[in-house]
């Protein structure tokens, strides 16, 4: 039998204090024996759920964007009794895909393993929970939710956990889970292959935009040229076509190299020049001379408005055609950056938090001796909690200040962030670390961490994701 027992866990934010592994900046094991606990750091940035409402005796799907499916099965739900909950049900779902959300969730990331504490690394990370009314339910016996979870993590070697959140410690419940394709990824793909096939197989790129007809002027020079029209079909159009000089040259105008009209041509090249201005590279040899010079095709009287008007026409529609394609590619791209390419199959017999992890490896890592200081009046260490983001890897690390010991690549893209009062943080980015290589620090060094106090609040977890991108 199922314990329905349904406790609420407090979440309490203490200053400073967080517990998110996902690889090890100290072998402090004091700590790696405690019950784990979730703590957000930030008291007013959180990350909140969505609520989705089901018919607990008839069950059904719920959707998202980004291609994860709930299938919730009929009379799936009990009370806190253990009987069944009939009428409509709310289930509030949240998932967390980025080291900054996980950083705000305060969702411990370890894991102890034959005595050892091993750190976690995270393709995709949910928590589900469930009420009627006011109330919360449990799953009944006998019943699972089936989530398919959306996953940005292709590879195999993932395991499927579950947070005992009474315990304080994740439970395997499965091991190198192979991942699936996304159904609406896979079907969102060939409806927009298909709508692009339906507007044409030219791309945008290859596609020549109609050619606006110039007016002849009765002050340029014109010249007279046969025109390839197989290479120049757009050209045909233009009926009583003349070509005139374009350049701003004197010296380079036909009627100033009297040779041209003179001597016969052994050869005569036309290659547009610019599309928006009409013009064409010409370039005439005869003998040893050459002749290069920017010409226009000009036309007049109703040869040049019938040519206006079809050109207006022909415009309107390219630029409705580049639209839709354009719209299109927006369309596929956001394919892409919205939903997940893969899936990663849960059965949920209870509600809570589950994650697809792996054992963050410690290859490549060097192990500093730090001190850490804030600006120029620095601060004690004792009870002061960092958090390290790898941005190359897309991880977030829980540092204890106090160790004697810190670890990180110093070949990846690192930052160290600490959580002050009201939300605030302090930074050591990028350029310090980059300082930290010219001054080679290497693995077993000592190093002060001279943070910088940032003075500003944030408003939710992608404000601070927008922050970390930056530093």
């Amino acid at each position: 039998m199922k314990n329905h027992n349904i406790t609420r866990i407090g979440v309490v934010a203490l200053l400073l204090l967080f517990s998110v592994f996902l690889f090890r900046c100290t072998t402090e094991k004091s700590t790696s024996q405690s019950k784990q606990t979730i703590n957000e750091p930030f008291k007013d940035v959180k990350i909140a759920a969505q609520t989705y409402v089901v018919d607990a005796e008839k069950g059904g799907e719920i959707k998202l964007e980004n291609g994860t499916r709930i299938m919730v099965p009929p009379n799936a739900f009990v009370d806190k009794n253990g009987q069944p909950v009939s009428g409509e049900v709310a289930l509030k779902y949240r998932e967390f895909h980025n080291a900054v959300d996980i950083m705000v969730s305060g969702i411990p990331m370890k894991m102890m393993d034959g005595g050892e504490e091993r750190d976690f690394e995270s393709a995709g990370m949910f928590e589900i929970k469930g009420y009627s009314g006011t109330s919360e339910i449990a799953i009944a016996d006998g019943k699972d939710l089936k989530v398919q979870l959306a996953s940005f993590k292709p590879e195999e070697n993932y395991n499927h956990y579950y947070f005992d959140e009474e315990k304080g410690e994740w439970k395997e419940l499965a091991s190198a889970v192979k991942p699936e394709k996304n159904p609406d990824f896979v079907q969102a793909q060939a409806t927009a292959a298909a709508t692009l096939s339906t507007l044409n197989s030219d791309t945008v790129e290859n596609v020549a935009a109609p050619l606006a007809p110039k007016k002849y002027d009765p002050n340029a020079t014109v010249l007279n040229l046969n025109v390839d029209y197989d290479k120049y079909p757009y050209l045909k159009e233009f009926n009583g076509i003349v070509w005139q000089y374009a350049g701003d040259d004197a010296a380079n105008d036909p009627k100033n190299n009297a040779w041209l009209m003179k001597e016969k041509w052994s050869s005569v090249s036309l290659e547009l020049a610019d599309a928006a201005a009409s013009t064409f590279n010409l370039k005439v040899i005869s003998g040893n001379k050459t002749y290069e010079a920017l010409v226009v095709p000009a036309l007049s009287g109703k040869a040049f408005d019938k040519a206006l008007a079809k050109y207006q026409s022909s415009l309107t529609a390219y630029n409705t055609r580049q639209a839709q394609i354009a719209a299109m590619n927006k369309g596929s791209n956001e394919i892409y950056n919205q939903h997940a390419e893969i899936v990663r199959a849960f059965t949920v017999s209870s509600f809570g938090i589950y994650n697809c992890d792996r054992y963050r490896s410690d290859d490549g890592l060097f192990a500093i001796n730090w001190k850490v200081e804030l600006g120029e009046a620095g601060f004690d260490n004792t009870g002061m909690y960092i958090y390290h983001i790898c941005k190359t890897d897309n991880t977030v690390t829980y540092c204890y200040p106090n160790a004697p010991t810190i670890k990180f690549d110093p070949k990846k893209d690192n930052v160290l962030m600490a959580v002050l009062p009201d939300d605030k943080v302090a930074v050591f980015g990028k350029d310090d670390f980059a300082k930290m290589n010219t001054q080679g620090v290497s693995n077993g060094s000592d190093y002060t961490f001279r943070f910088n106090e940032v003075h500003r609040k944030f408003s939710s977890s992608t404000d601070i994701g927008k922050f970390v991108d930056g530093i």
